[in-house]
């Protein structure tokens, strides 16, 4: 009853999508570099940066929406 365990193929799954995204070369480099000193690297810089500006911009339309 020695039963080997399987294990899963492939990436492991996240909670990020894959896609293509073009930018303009000066924001990648500026990112590269800012990532080189991150150990999270550049790509995840780009991905905080988003989220940021994002939940700034619900809480702006927020606000505006309360004050009518």
């Amino acid at each position: 009853m020695n039963e080997t365990v399987k294990k899963p193929v492939g990436r492991p799954s996240s909670r990020k999508k894959l896609l293509t995204l073009r930018l303009e070369q000066e924001i990648v480099d500026f990112y590269r570099e800012v990532g080189q000193a991150n150990s999270n690297g550049w790509l995840q810089e780009v991905n905080d940066t988003l989220k940021r500006s994002m939940i700034t911009r619900k809480q702006w339309a927020k606000q505006r929406e309360a004050n009518g």
